[in-house]
């Protein structure tokens, strides 16, 4: 059989066009080959090409299938996140609505009216171990 090569003998008829369409097919299968695999040199096995395809295109739906999982656990865990992150500002209005409240009611402790005098030693006593636990409480608040 004898073979043509170079361009058709007559242009624009059905087997130029047909040998057009065909070149035009193998070099994007050859295309395709050196995408699938660029470190290796292209396959000019049709059949293996679109296998390799196949593969590829599998693999990827695969990762895009894990991606998409990932995400979504990730959404899911931020959610999460701001919902304790909004119960802690809130818990932490509570506790400083607290200490504030503690401290106001030791200043009021702590300083007495003018003129008080403990009528019994005892009561002296009690009134200094009041006073220093009063200040102890508010020093460890003020550590916080």
């Amino acid at each position: 059989m004898l073979r043509r090569t170079g361009s058709c003998s007559k242009p624009g008829t059905k087997a130029c066009r047909e040998k057009q369409r065909r070149e035009q097919l193998n070099e994007k299968f050859m295309e395709l080959s050196s995408v699938l695999e660029p470190t290796r040199t292209p396959k000019t096995d049709k059949s293996a090409i679109l296998d390799d395809a196949i593969r590829v295109v599998n693999q990827l739906r695969g990762e895009a299938l894990d991606l998409k999982e990932t995400n979504q656990k990730l959404l899911e865990e931020i959610k999460s996140l701001k919902a304790e992150k909004n119960e802690l500002r809130e818990e932490k209005l509570v506790l400083k609505a607290d200490k504030e409240k503690m401290e106001q009611q030791l200043k009021s402790m702590a300083v007495p009216s003018p003129g008080f005098m403990p009528s019994h030693p005892a009561a002296a006593y009690h009134s200094f171990l009041s006073r220093k636990l009063c200040f102890s409480i508010m020093r460890a608040c003020q550590l916080e």
